[in-house]
């Protein structure tokens, strides 16, 4: 029926162990002036609360990818093919007394590019109820609220390439800038490239310095420092221009003089086969990281890197997985569904997760969930390579915060079709979605779902919506957005992007200092296991 949800799949309990840093990171009191752990939303500090001051909400989406090569002739290897879809949807949904969002978008032209590209306004419709923003994608893009408005915000940036060297589909939130963001994911390999996408909505130049983390430990490469930024604009930078042959890599940008939005978008060859493209999207260290929407069926690698100057022991388990065979360690493929591992300092660190080669169901995205901790924060994420006809697709899947009381998931375009993959707390939790439309009206009946304590429940989203409104109502949810492109003809022959769900922007507006303050929308709680399901 139209707007409503899809089939529900239950599978397995929590899995394997924890390092016994388990309960590190659940929000302890921080040095005066500093930010507990990521999600925590504590602040500590001197004084008496204070209102922090109106400003826009900014969100930033990374471009379509594009081949390093643009000097090729043959139209199979196209820098742009034809069959190539590119989008960005942004939606601000209205508040409950009818206020409308005030959304407006823009895109940022390439500054590296000789004469640099002008920046076009991204027009908005929609009514009270919601406020829509549509553009094709190939920029980078900035999408705003006006200062004041706190509307739920989100958006989604994707494209869909199915033949060429681009084959594949790379999808990605639109994140805020931030001083200092970390990627986690790409490689420099014969046939791979990576773009580190640096962008700058700001009025004024901002300085990045990146650090690059291998196997063999960290280093800033001289290429790599005082890059400058300038105002309204992107840079790109090569990752194969800064660092030798390297298969594990993660990137640390800094900025100065203002806030970037980092992403990398990589690209993948085999000889003349297409091995994926994708976004990487920015994150964080922390020292306990929930990753949801990690595929059954598909190759899994989890990627741990530890930014810190002392080697650190690592823990991680799956969550959803019911008799499963071994996850696999470093040293023991085969030993258990979870494990430890220590990663050196500066270093960075893939274990091939071997219990997910297999699922139940090929045709069914059956996701699981990867919990990663430590007494200290390190960097994670996953990556999943789909086998295809004749080729290979390629997906990066990074943590997912505490899902808030409420968020926005923003759908793709036609012929993409989302699951949502929700990862429970200890207690379990309870969560309500309800689809909207393009005119902002709500689709069919708001559906309520009880996740389990130690499950993962999966279900279809409306390929008629533009947007669900996903609504916690207790415990505590870590959730991520399944995309695979049309035909649906199995798992192992779609074109595959996973998307955490994000904090909404904008949802901290009061900073309390002198006491230890919680951001009601940004709870931080001890995850649990996964269990699966989809819906009829």
């Amino acid at each position: 029926m139209s707007g409503t949800f899809g089939r529900v799949l239950t599978t397995g309990l929590a899995l394997g162990i924890v390092a016994a840093a388990a309960t590190a990171g659940t929000g302890g009191i921080v040095p005066a002036g500093q930010v507990g752990p990521q999600g925590s939303g504590q602040v500590r500090h001197q004084g008496l609360p204070v209102d922090l001051a109106a400003a826009p909400t900014t969100l930033v989406c990374p471009p379509a990818p594009a081949s390093a090569d643009s000097t090729s002739t043959d139209p199979g290897f196209e820098r742009t093919p034809v069959d190539v879809v590119t989008s960005v949807t942004a939606v601000g949904a209205g508040l409950p007394d009818g206020t409308a969002p005030a959304l407006r978008g823009r895109s940022l032209p390439r500054a590296t590019q000789g004469s640099p590209q002008i920046g076009s306004e991204l027009p908005a419709t929609g009514s009270a109820n919601v406020s829509l923003l549509r553009g094709d994608g190939s920029l980078a893009s900035v999408v705003e609220l006006a200062a004041g408005d706190v509307s739920p915000l989100a958006a989604l940036a994707l494209t869909r390439t199915d033949a060429g060297d681009l084959a594949g589909l790379a999808a990605s939130s639109c994140t805020a800038p931030a001083a200092s963001s970390w990627l986690v994911g790409g490689a420099v390999e014969p046939g791979r490239s990576g773009r580190i996408i640096l962008s700058n909505p700001g009025q004024s130049t901002v300085t990045a310095d990146l650090r690059v983390l291998t196997a063999q430990g960290a280093s800033s490469p001289p290429a790599a420092q005082a890059l400058v930024v300038a105002a309204g604009s992107t840079r790109e930078v090569l990752l194969e221009g800064l660092v030798g042959d390297q298969p594990a890599v993660a990137v640390e940008v800094q900025a100065s003089g203002g806030a970037l939005a980092a992403a990398l978008v990589e690209t993948d060859l085999d000889g003349v086969e297409p091995q994926g493209v994708e976004h990487v999207q920015a994150t964080a260290a922390a020292t306990r990281s929930v990753i949801p929407g990690v595929l059954t069926g598909a190759g899994a690698t989890l990627r741990l890197a530890n930014p810190s100057e002392e080697p650190v022991v690592v823990g991680w388990q799956l969550l959803g997985r019911d008799g499963a065979p071994g996850a696999g360690t470093a040293t023991d493929p085969g030993s258990g569904t979870g494990a430890v591992a220590t990663v050196g300092a500066g270093a960075v660190l893939d274990i091939a997760l071997e219990a997910l080669a297999t699922g139940p169901d090929d045709r069914v995205p059956a996701p699981v969930a990867v919990v990663v901790t430590s007494e200290v924060p390190v960097l994670a994420a996953v990556q999943l390579t789909v086998p295809r006809e004749g080729a290979a697709e390629r997906a990066w899947v990074p943590p997912a915060p505490a899902v808030p009381g409420e968020a926005l998931v923003v759908l793709g375009p036609a012929g993409v079709r989302s699951h949502l993959s929700m990862a429970a707390g200890d207690g379990g939790a309870q969560v309500s979605l309800r689809g909207t439309g393009v005119d902002g009206a709500p689709l069919g009946q708001e559906s309520t779902f009880d996740v389990d304590a130690g499950s993962v429940l999966t279900t279809v989203l409306p390929v008629d919506a533009v947007a669900v409104r996903v609504t916690v109502t207790s415990g505590t949810l870590h959730a991520a957005q399944v995309l695979t492109a049309e035909p649906a003809d199995g798992l192992l022959n779609s074109l595959v992007s996973v998307v955490p769900v994000q904090v909404p922007p904008g949802s901290q507006r009061r900073l309390v200092v002198g006491a230890l303050a919680q951001d009601s929308l940004r709870r931080q709680a001890p995850a649990g296991g996964a269990a699966t399901q989809s819906l009829p």
